[in-house]
């Protein structure tokens, strides 16, 4: 089916030379100045957090909390925080590296995916904000992003409790990681942590080139009004198409827009979540350091999470968001 899509792409790449170098620099220039310098810090320190053994006692202040809230083990407690606070695609990476390791369950994985994968509140506050032409309250902007994480929770704890055979159906304790999966010695190297952190930013940053070179196409085409071409343009890549929507939409007409699309993560970020889930995309660092080399078949054995469901899942957060703007502005 897309056998043929290098090959178009390709030829784009021919036909709009300007173009596409354009775009291309837009999104390298995003991952250089803003992508690497914020998240690739975030992902060293939290995976050595993880290889110490020191996430229980980060946790102990909140994880009741979210037990209570979201029916979270300490170590999915703390996938979540990261994934809040953090941005793209760190909390999908951490889910799959928990799974991994055995901290977390199959199960809790999977809800997980459903509601640990956002942009940052620096996102939200500092970037979005600074585009708006109308001053915008941050904290509604993050209510009306943050508040569909409880009912998508809810959603999806009841989703996969309904298939017994392939996941535990059992509520999560502080246990639950020893007893269900049992879990790896965390032997990680300083430098492994940071090679495996740089060939995840590389990916990222291919695909937010990638999809930044979709983006310039898309505000090219000449037979779309502007307006479309800036909602095509953030369902693409959300950071230089939320810039474009609220160049063409008025005051607090960007509103809704704006954070529609970036509740939906974009296209980019959706491949940036493949590319990080997927077993066979990044070595596993704990099985190369047990065996001292990369066995293909534990590389691509399936982790249960499914690119699919996450799809759908950022589609019902995306309209989750539009209504609460709707509601509340």
């Amino acid at each position: 089916m897309f056998t043929g899509l290098p090959v178009v792409i390709l030829i784009l790449l021919l036909l709009f030379p300007q173009a596409s170098v354009s775009g291309a620099a837009d999104g390298l220039n995003l991952w250089f100045h803003t992508v690497l310098p914020t998240l690739a810090p975030f992902m060293i320190c939290t995976r050595l957090i993880s290889s110490m053994g020191a996430i229980p006692v980060l946790m102990r202040p909140i994880a009741p909390v979210f037990r209570l809230i979201f029916g979270l083990s300490d170590s999915g407690s703390y996938i979540l925080c990261c994934g809040l606070l953090c941005g793209y695609p760190l909390g999908a990476s951490l889910c799959l590296d928990f799974l991994r390791e055995g901290r977390i369950t199959q199960r809790e994985a999977q809800i997980l995916l459903a509601i640990c994968n956002h942009p940052s509140p620096m996102f939200l506050t500092g970037y979005l904000t600074s585009l708006m032409t109308i001053p915008v309250s941050a904290p509604l902007m993050l209510f009306c992003l943050y508040l569909p994480v409880l009912p998508i929770s809810i959603l999806a704890r009841q989703i996969y409790r309904s298939h017994p055979d392939r996941n535990n159906c059992q509520d999560f304790t502080h246990a639950d990681s020893a007893t269900k999966l049992p879990a790896l010695p965390s032997s990680i190297s300083m430098e492994e942590i940071l090679m495996s952190t740089s060939e995840t930013m590389v990916l990222i940053g291919n695909y937010i080139m990638l999809f930044s070179i979709l983006s310039c196409w898309i505000r090219h085409l000449p037979y779309l009004s502007p307006r479309l071409c800036a909602l095509c343009a953030g369902f693409a890549e959300i950071t230089t198409g939320t810039r474009q929507i609220c160049k063409v939409f008025s005051g607090r007409k960007a509103l809704l827009p704006t954070l529609t699309v970036t509740a939906f993560g974009g296209l980019s970020g959706i491949f940036q979540t493949r590319g990080v889930i997927s077993p066979d995309t990044l070595p596993d660092p704990v099985h190369t350091k047990s065996t001292g080399s990369s066995d293909e078949t534990s590389r691509t054995q399936n982790t249960g999470l499914s690119i699919r469901h996450y799809i759908c899942w950022k589609i019902l957060h995306a309209l989750i968001t539009s209504l609460c703007v709707i509601t509340f502005t």
